[in-house]
Parts: structure tokens; C-alpha cells; sequence
């Protein structure tokens, strides 16, 4: 169980690295390893999942103190109105 986790990280590691570098790629990068890791696929996928929303959040909280809000006021109903319709 512990070299797993040692591959688990190691994989999401490298897969952050290739996030960073090129804006894109965690997933494919991750894909690559966890289904031989994982007991079945869907378990994979949904890790792999989970790993890029907490990457996500990561670089969100970082970077939330240059957001200008007066300007997410216009875009954030614009948005809004255009998924809900």
C-alpha cells in the first residue's frame, strides 16, 4: 500500500509539473499511470478527477488576491445567464 502511494505521488507530481508548464495536461499525464495502479478504471478516473479539482483550488486560492471583483460583477452574470439558457 505504501509504494502506491509513493507512485501516486510521484505520478501527480509530474503530472503538476506538466499543468504548470503548459496550462493543460493533468489528466492525460495522470491517465497514463493510474488505471496499471488502480483496481478498475472508473476508480482511476475519478482520482484523476479529484486531483486536478484540488490543483485547481491550489492555484485559485494563490492567485485570488489579483482578482479585480468590480470586474466579476459584469462577468459573472453574463456567464450566468449564458449556461442557464
Amino acid at each position: 500500500m505504501a509504494g502506491i502511494l509513493v507512485f501516486l505521488f510521484l505520478f501527480s507530481l509530474g503530472a503538476g509539473f506538466v499543468q504548470r508548464v503548459s496550462g493543460f495536461g493533468f489528466g492525460i499525464f495522470i491517465m497514463m499511470f493510474l488505471p496499471y495502479i488502480m483496481p478498475s478504471y472508473n476508480e482511476a478516473v475519478a482520482l484523476s478527477g479529484i486531483l486536478s479539482g484540488s490543483i485547481a483550488f491550489t492555484v485559485a486560492l494563490c492567485n485570488i488576491r489579483h482578482v479585480c471583483w468590480r470586474k466579476m460583477f459584469l462577468v459573472v452574470p453574463a456567464n450566468a445567464a449564458v449556461l442557464f439558457l
